[in-house]
């Protein structure tokens, strides 16, 4: 039995012990959601977030001050949500001064190019490689392999 808590993000895994089957013993513990679920949690999060300004008003270790955010209208944020105090720099361009290359000429995974390549496409090749394969052992302590061509698409940020 599993059971998702989206609060936390984590997994409740039950399993029975007992005689041919019966449930006779239950034991629990928590492990976290998988990869791909916490992932998505934080993009989605990460996509939501909003930029604050902070005050100087009050002690901020016997009294919480409630951030609030720069733009008029927006909800205050609350503790799970992601916020940020500055714009962080275009990471799409090269800069310099920053020491960010840009994302030009980066080859990217099948289903994430259209994120990290900033809108602007990508392209397409296909490329053979050679990998071992079909590779059998032979007693004592040899092993005899094929060569194989593999056709695989390389995907590249314009």
């Amino acid at each position: 039995m599993i059971i998702m808590h989206a609060a936390s993000n984590r997994l409740r895994h039950c399993k029975c012990h007992g005689m041919s089957g019966s449930c006779s013993m239950r034991t629990c513990w928590m492990r976290l959601a998988p990869f791909r679920s916490v992932g998505a949690e934080l993009l989605r999060r990460y996509d939501r977030a909003s930029r604050v300004q902070v005050s100087n008003q009050g002690n901020l270790r016997r009294r919480r001050v409630p951030l609030q955010p720069v733009r008029p209208g927006r909800r205050p944020p609350t503790r799970k949500d992601l916020v940020f105090i500055e714009k962080s720099p275009k990471f799409c361009r090269p800069n310099a001064r920053m020491g960010t290359e840009g994302t030009t000429g980066r080859i990217c995974p099948d289903d994430g190019c259209g994120r990290l390549c900033c809108g602007r496409g990508y392209s397409t090749k296909t490329e053979e490689h050679f990998t071992r394969c079909n590779c059998t052992f032979h007693w004592c302590c040899h092993v005899e392999c094929k060569e194989c061509s593999v056709l695989r698409n390389i995907h590249t940020c314009l």
